[in-house]
């Protein structure tokens, strides 16, 4: 006979201890589990942890991929104040896919709402959507990456789109782009 000592660590995203008062999780488990209790908040609970995250997985993912990517401050800015429902391994994910998935460097957040917008184009198709809808739709995605690659400068905006500065200044009013 072989004489094994080891320690489990186990991890769950609910309150065994409330499953137990609950009659859902086994009592003599929890207590042969529950010897160094250790409390991981989620990370929407933990902001000042999401940025560093953030530059850790780009690092490693631009390591593994051979890329030199890099997020835009506002992009940063709006991971920084997304509540993370998966937690680290969703962070850990959309990094990876926008480095894998994103053609430019410099990453920004135009390119995850293209990338959201292109996945759900069909689903945006129903019987209540009619051709207009849709156009619609497409057009404010254009007009968004516009603004985001002109940096919100209006001529540069009309010059890139082949369209008066007139134009450009109803359809952001239209869209409310800001």
């Amino acid at each position: 006979m072989i004489d094994v000592d080891f320690r489990l660590i186990t991890a769950s995203n609910r309150d065994l201890s409330e499953l137990v008062n609950q009659r859902e999780f086994r009592a003599d488990l929890y207590y042969r589990l529950n010897v160094i209790p250790i409390k991981i908040p989620a990370l929407r609970e933990r902001r000042e942890d999401i940025i560093p995250f953030i530059h850790f997985f780009l690092d490693k993912f631009n390591k593994k991929y051979h890329e030199s990517k890099h997020l835009s401050k506002r992009l940063l800015n709006h991971y920084f104040h997304y509540d993370w429902p998966g937690n680290v391994r969703e962070l850990e994910n959309t990094i990876e896919r926008l480095v894998l998935t994103v053609e430019n460097d410099k990453i920004d957040v135009i390119d995850i709402v293209e990338d959201e917008k292109n996945s759900n184009l069909i689903d945006d198709i129903d019987e209540n959507s009619g051709l207009s809808d849709i156009l619609s739709a497409q057009e404010k995605m254009i007009l968004i990456k516009a603004f985001s690659q002109c940096e919100g400068n209006i001529s540069a905006m009309a010059k890139k789109l082949k369209i008066s500065k007139q134009s450009i200044m109803r359809r952001l009013e239209k869209y409310q782009i800001q």
